[in-house]
């Protein structure tokens, strides 16, 4: 998950301002979870260099911390550069997972209905 200082570097690098300048990391020490709020996290990241760690792994265990609850593993889509766009495949990988969050957030629904 990127700091404020390495937001600031990559606005150097950059024509056009970055969309938001407050980053996961910001964003989830302000946000309010209740018990059991469900979530799903994914990131971006470019193949090469082979950076280690995940920024959508590290956001989960955070959220979980505050009482979150997954309903989906930690999902990263792979991206030719800081830029874009994402490599080959990645686009109909990342509707498949949307199309799958999206069942499952309506059997849980369901469930939740049933159960009221």
């Amino acid at each position: 998950m990127s700091r404020s200082s390495t937001r600031d570097s990559a606005k150097t690098e950059r024509e056009k301002p970055l969309i938001s300048a407050t980053g996961i990391r910001d964003w989830i020490a302000d946000v309010e979870v209740g018990r059991g709020q469900r979530f799903a996290t994914f990131d971006t990241k470019v193949p090469k260099p082979k950076l280690p760690g995940s920024a959508a792994s590290s956001a989960a265990k955070r959220l979980k911390k505050l009482h979150g609850s997954s309903i989906a593993k930690p999902e990263t889509f792979w991206v030719t550069g800081m830029t874009g766009p994402l490599i080959d495949g990645e686009i109909e990988r990342a509707r498949i997972w949307g199309k799958d969050l999206t069942e499952l957030l309506e059997r849980i629904g369901a469930d939740h209905r049933k159960r009221a």
